[in-house]
């Protein structure tokens, strides 16, 4: 059923049917509908389109979980806003943060305006970016308040109303709002292994969380009934500048069969996640409110979930975007490069050529744009090219613009070592604090055989880094190439017990310790690391093929089975490409387990042969390939795609491992 006033609202836009007033604080018709987009497919958090006073779109995550709304430095300064220092906080699941506060004069959001908005300003935590689209902030309760809000998940729509102008759904339940958060009572169903129990719980309704999040207060008694894990936990407080293992938690998780919220039984099985901390609530987040009708009334104080009967749509808000940026006429060259970077994002790799070529023509001097067009020609499978644009770019620019290490590396695999060594000197004296010169200079130096060198680097690097932990994948791969067992072995182990939940440690840890008498400490150090997680959690594809290098083919098997059922579905969801990105996943998890590998051959085959500027698809062929023995055309893929993405150490740990197999095979 549609709205009659949805209705209406599509059909008469700016009639004077609905000519706007200002009542209550706000301005505009009775009602507005305006699409609600995701990041792609199914993604977890839906954006709406906002015009902050100087007729420029902004996106803002919707966030009902949020008290005030906030808004970046960047778009403070554009709208040349006085901001102040502010004596409180702002708590979040990953901790506090002090903040800067700011006004808006005017909010536009639809057809509806909202005057005088105050702002938390550069707030840490906040996502930046919704794929690769700038988030001018989140839109939080000090703007939703004013309205009768209805959130159309399946039908990717926004109804913002005037209070009293929305129908009130049938089954709407009481909903309390306290001037910050919205909150009403739920029951869970949760299982107690064979048999469910429920549960009441109150819980704040918040579109910007990813699930059931339980605070510790709230589920007192169902310990037995959890796992107990640490996992990644970010949110508002999360410092972009501290290590990831700073926001690792020890969590409970609940298996949860069904949750009953606003009228509406939703049997939907998932891991509600337990945190215990002091002020922290219980948040029900997008996991539940997806595929339905959003009902809240911040007024009256109801709340409703209904199924929706609109055909399905999810506004891209990278299409939304790329339109807005063609649309404009002189443009800077921020939004030039910003366009570029959406193209990208969405594969449309020619006409991302075209137009960073074109600008960089009248532009040569714009650094950052050098930098997207090397990309961007690697991307489109040229890398030789790709290393000629960069080396044609100061080596000052190349250490600012993070590019140095594409640079460096571009040479070492193209067997230009002297050049490579050469250019990572001069970064050094040109830029001698900034960690990037020094990394650089350590790669190449591990490259040619000259590892002291390259340790002084690496230390040089981390001292900068302010990380004494910083670079262990580096670390113990030159301590492996010095032949320094013990060493690689120990960085390893310290990988893998900061980073628990991490990639390919496991798999490096056991082609170390292969026919050894480590393999014992090996199987202790993976089990601890396991049992610190979460069932299921974990990098399963390199687990599968650390249990297969070190002879437990059994293991492996069931894990990749797992794996397969986890990530593989997970990939075809979320890349644009998803037939040939689950085929290469689950070719992946065969080729390191050894198994089916005529099935495994002929899926990676084809996944690269369709896209053969994946460096992530060449590096499944590559393990294919060296699975089947054969070694020679398995260095030559892994090769190809580390010079795809050459500042990546897994990959250019790739590329080496397999030709010092290749040379001592003797092939």
């Amino acid at each position: 059923m549609i709205h009659p006033l949805l209705l209406a609202a599509a059909l008469l836009g700016g009639c004077a049917h609905h000519s706007r007033s200002r009542v209550d604080g706000i301005v505009g018709p009775e009602v507005s509908v305006l699409p609600l987009y995701r990041a792609y497919a199914d993604g977890p958090r839906i954006y709406v389109e906002v015009d902050l006073g100087d007729g420029v779109p902004r996106f803002f995550l919707v966030d009902t979980g949020s008290t005030i709304t906030t808004i970046s430095a960047e778009v403070a300064a554009a709208l040349e806003l006085s901001v102040q220092e502010n004596g409180g906080w702002l708590v979040g699941v990953s901790g506090q943060t002090r903040w800067k506060r700011s006004t808006l004069e005017t909010v536009t959001i639809g057809r509806f305006t909202v005057e005088d908005i105050e702002v938390g300003v550069d707030v840490e935590g906040v996502p930046p970016r919704a794929g690769v689209v700038p988030l001018a902030g989140l839109m939080g309760n000090n703007v939703w308040k004013h309205f009768q809000l209805e959130l159309d998940y399946v039908g990717g729509k926004m109804l913002l109303a005037r209070p009293g102008q929305l129908p009130v759904p049938d089954r709407a339940q009481p909903m309390h709002f306290d001037g910050q958060h919205i909150s009403t009572d739920v029951q869970i169903t949760f299982s107690t292994g064979e048999e469910t129990e429920e549960k009441p719980l109150t819980v704040l309704v918040d579109t910007g969380a990813g699930g059931l999040l339980l605070s510790g207060h709230t589920v007192a008694g169902l310990e037995p009934h959890t796992t107990t894990g640490v996992e990644l936990i970010y949110g508002v407080g999360a410092g972009d500048d501290l290590p990831v293992s700073n926001f690792l938690r020890q969590t409970r998780r609940l298996p949860v069969t069904a949750v009953d919220i606003g009228g509406q039984a939703i049997a939907r099985p998932l891991e509600a996640t337990w945190l215990s901390g002091r002020g922290l609530s219980s948040l029900l987040g997008h996991e539940i409110l997806d595929g339905h009708r959003v009902f809240i009334d911040y007024q009256a104080g109801l709340i409703s979930l209904s199924d929706s009967t609109a055909p399905p749509a999810q506004p891209d808000i990278h299409d939304r975007y790329l339109a807005v940026l063609r649309r404009q006429r002189g443009s800077s060259p921020e939004a030039i490069l910003e366009r570029v970077e959406v193209l990208a994002w969405k594969r449309e790799l020619a006409e991302a050529s075209r137009v960073l070529t074109t600008y960089v023509s009248s532009h040569p001097e714009d650094a950052r744009a050098m930098v997207s067009l090397a990309s961007i020609t690697r991307y489109q499978g040229e890398p030789a090219e790709a290393l000629r644009q960069l080396l044609a770019m100061p080596v000052e620019l190349l250490v600012s613009e993070e590019a140095l290490l594409a640079a460096v590396n571009g040479l070492w695999l193209e067997g230009r070592t002297e050049e490579a060594q050469a250019l990572a000197r001069a970064a050094v004296e040109a830029a001698p604090e900034h960690p990037g010169a020094w990394l650089a200079l350590s790669d190449i130096s591990r490259a040619a055989g000259d590892f002291s060198t390259a340790r002084t680097a690496l230390r040089q690097a981390n001292r900068l880094e302010q990380n004494p932990d910083g670079h262990l994948l580096r670390r113990a791969w030159l301590a492996s190439e010095e032949g320094d067992h013990y060493a690689a072995i120990t960085h390893i182990r310290r990988l893998i017990e900061l980073y628990p939940s991490g990639s390919v440690a496991p798999w490096f840890y056991a082609l170390q310790v292969e026919d050894t008498d480590q393999v014992a400490l090996f199987l202790d150090d993976i089990a601890r690391a396991r049992r610190r997680l979460h069932p299921g959690d974990g990098p399963l594809d390199f687990l599968a093929g650390a249990y297969q290098v070190i002879g437990q083919p059994e293991l492996a098997a069931s894990i990749m089975e797992s794996g397969l059922k986890r990530d593989c579905r997970q990939s075809e969801l979320t890349d644009p490409d998803a037939i040939a990105s689950r085929d290469n996943c689950e070719a992946w998890y065969r080729a390191l387990v050894h198994q089916d590998l005529d099935s495994a051959f002929s899926l990676s085959q084809q996944a690269v042969a369709d896209n053969p500027s994946r460096s992530e698809f060449l590096d499944t062929l590559a393990v294919v390939l060296e699975a089947r023995g054969e070694l020679v055309d398995a260095r030559d893929a892994a090769w190809q795609a580390a010079t795809l993405e050459p500042d990546d150490v897994y990959l250019l740990w790739q590329a080496a491992r397999l030709q010092r197999a290749v040379n001592e095979s003797g092939s």
